[in-house]
């Protein structure tokens, strides 16, 4: 999508792949962009996502390893992954156990390489 808006592009990533939920986070937790399912606590979900990462990255600096470029969390009633697609950004998607996740992996790093060309993830919507 050129010359889309973040969340237009969360949006439009979600259909593409036929996720559950889609959403750009900050890496504080605070939820800048989501299509997530009616009834889904935008905020909790923003931070728990965070947290993921943070335990993460914490677990392999402890080990003295560099941070993850991405986290796969895989269920029996869903895959999830979590991209960490710029300086302050993460990017969630949900989506179906049996859904490739090396086509996921690679239309999520093609978000994050759109938002690098032009879009400020951290920019609301006026």
């Amino acid at each position: 999508m050129q010359n889309a808006t973040p969340g237009e592009m969360v949006h439009d990533l979600r259909t593409r792949v036929h996720a559950t939920a889609a959403a750009l986070v900050a890496r504080d937790g605070r939820v800048l962009y989501a299509d997530l399912p009616e009834g889904t606590y935008a905020e909790t979900f923003g931070v728990m996502c965070a947290t993921i990462v943070g335990a993460s990255v914490t677990a392999l600096r402890e080990l003295g390893r560099a941070a993850p470029d991405h986290i796969a969390i895989e269920g029996p009633t869903s895959r999830t992954l979590v991209l960490l697609c710029a300086p302050h950004a993460l990017l969630v998607v949900v989506a179906e156990p049996a859904d490739d996740p090396g086509a996921l992996l690679a239309a999520a790093r093609t978000f994050a390489a759109a938002m690098a060309r032009g879009s400020d993830p951290d920019r609301r919507p006026t």
